[in-house]
């Protein structure tokens, strides 16, 4: 290989690599963490609203019509009854309702019998609603919330997909493009050496050495995962990207038929206005599992209790790899029309859920997604040690030092910042009171002002080792508080949650501790390292 195209895949790897750091890190750490959704979701719910298994005898009309009647439940819009499941052991009721503030503020500049009309048809004034979510006792059907308090797991998984901002989708759809130009700039600068020093690693050597070494190991133990990873995200967060030239090449422009030959199925029945009797939804369910050999595990109701009503059943196809399952009831005729029903399968969905249980390991269980984790950690590892290595070359250089302290601050600190802030985050979803006002906004905002302090703190350390000694034993310690208020506070109520089976919280608990422990080893490590800079090595 020339000199100068090795050269060039040099520059080009380093300069990419550390534009787009703080977010690729940001996405493989909350998407390893996003690995365990469920168990996280349940380990912070199941504490302070603790249930019994679904035990699949409740009347699931009355827990519907009671809670829509409660809550004046605009019925002509969607609505959503989720069944407990692996993410959730809860009845989860989402549907709208008249949003009174606008309704309020319209009522102040015309009539008030205009701003809170009841017809959704009427285009000229709509009526203004909003979402609600409950969430019931599956057994019972006892309101345990009226608002979603718990959604640190979910703001997780949106950073991983979305990074939590506008257009974050797409944002992160063109960081898992340059993604996988780092991934190929790596090939070739490591091609000479990929066989010849697979596992060389120069413990005895310095700082830069070892941090080199570590780049490089991790970096060819995770090129099969990285490149699946790379791939797959890039389908499922560019995928508008590809389906244009589909729509526009070989469809003439015409969406419609790209739909229709994808297989979606939009219910547009307008409500009406006669009152209807709903079927028994148990024994819908129940038949539905029987000739489709299905299991249910949502419904979505169109104009409930209407004439018009429209019931969609969704689940999961036993015995497939990726398929899901739908299909649409008509309350009216009491049958499954083929117009709302055809023949052909969703390709478009099959294909997205495919990539989708690829990419987080859904076709598995927690042996493999427990592997997922450990090379999702892997490439943390290796975009923080090819950081310290593209600081420590610059410093050396001795130029531009407050140039370097800046990208110090927005690399290092940036990246050791997402770990801290994790773990404050875990601590105020476990300490905060469950029916605290904006309880996961408090939760998510200290999660933004942990990195912002901490790309601070980075920018004024010359020294990387006592940085990242502080920023471990800061994590471990906070990990820790965690573990120990959840046994004195919640002990009792974990244990009990154990022996029912809900086994998810003990586990998350030890999996804290153990994380705990190993921040707080690494940090007493990095601690009595020599206190040199890592570019003087």
């Amino acid at each position: 290989m020339k000199a100068e195209t090795l050269r060039n895949a040099v520059n080009a790897h380093g300069w990419i690599g550390l534009i787009i750091s703080i977010p690729l890190f940001i996405v493989f750490w909350a998407g390893a963490i996003t690995l365990f959704h469920g168990e996280l979701q349940r380990w912070s719910v199941l504490p302070q609203m603790p249930v019994n298994h679904y035990a699949g005898e409740i009347d699931l009309n009355s827990v519907v019509e009671e809670h829509f009647s409660q809550y004046n439940a605009v019925t002509s819009r969607r609505s959503i009854l989720r069944l407990p499941s692996d993410h959730s052991p809860y009845l989860d009721l989402s549907f709208s309702v008249p949003d009174d503030d606008v309704i309020q503020q319209r009522s102040d500049s015309s009539s008030v019998e205009q701003a809170t009309t009841e017809d959704s048809s009427d285009k000229a004034t709509p009526l203004p609603t909003k979402f609600k979510s409950l969430v019931i006792d599956p057994n019972s059907g006892e309101l345990l919330a009226d608002e979603r308090q718990f959604e640190l797991a979910d703001f997780l998984y949106a950073l991983h997909y979305n990074l939590s901002l506008p257009q974050g989708l797409y944002i992160v759809g063109f960081i898992t493009l340059f993604f996988l130009v780092l991934i190929f700039t790596g090939i070739i600068v490591q091609l000479k050496n990929l066989i010849k020093h697979f596992f060389l690693y120069r413990k005895d050597k310095s700082t830069r050495y070892q941090m080199r070494d570590l780049h490089n190991v991790v970096g060819v133990i995770t090129l099969p995962y990285g490149l699946m990873f790379a791939l797959t995200g890039l389908m499922l967060n560019l995928s508008i990207i590809m389906q244009i030239p589909t729509v526009l090449i070989l469809y003439g422009g015409d969406f419609n038929a790209v739909v229709k030959d994808a297989g979606f199925t939009t219910v547009t029945s307008e409500p009406a206005n006669i009152t209807h009797d709903m079927p028994d939804l148990n024994q819908l369910m129940q038949r539905v599992k029987t000739e489709y050999q299905v299991d249910v595990n949502d419904f979505n109701f169109y104009n409930y209790g209407d004439e018009n009503a429209v019931i969609r059943l969704r689940g999961e196809i036993n015995g497939t790899f990726a398929e899901r399952f739908e299909i649409y009831y008509q309350v009216k005729t009491d049958d499954f029309p083929e117009a709302l029903n055809p023949p052909a399968g969703n390709v478009f969905e099959d294909g997205t859920r495919l990539l989708y249980n690829m990419h987080f390991a859904n076709f598995a269980g927690m042996d493999v997604r427990f592997i997922y984790f450990l090379l999702a950690m892997g490439v943390c590892m290796m975009i923080v040690a090819g950081n310290v290595l593209w600081i420590a070359k610059r410093v050396k250089q001795g130029n531009h030092p407050k140039v370097i302290a800046t990208m110090r601050g927005l690399t290092i600190g940036g990246c050791t910042g997402v770990i801290v802030a994790t773990a404050v985050a875990l601590l105020l979803e476990r300490t905060l009171v469950a029916d605290l006002a904006d309880r996961g906004t408090v939760v998510e905002a200290s999660f933004g002002i942990v990195i912002l302090l901490t790309v601070l703190l980075a920018a004024f350390f010359k020294n990387l080792l006592p940085f990242l000694s502080c920023a471990a034993l800061l994590t471990g310690v906070t990990l820790a508080l965690t573990v120990i208020y959840e046994w004195l506070v919640l002990g009792e109520i974990i244990l009990s949650l154990h022996q029912q089976g809900f086994k998810d919280v003990s586990g998350m608990s030890v999996a804290l501790a153990i994380c705990a422990a190993g921040f707080i080893w690494l940090g007493i490590r990095l601690r009595k390292q020599p206190r040199t800079t890592v570019a003087a090595d």
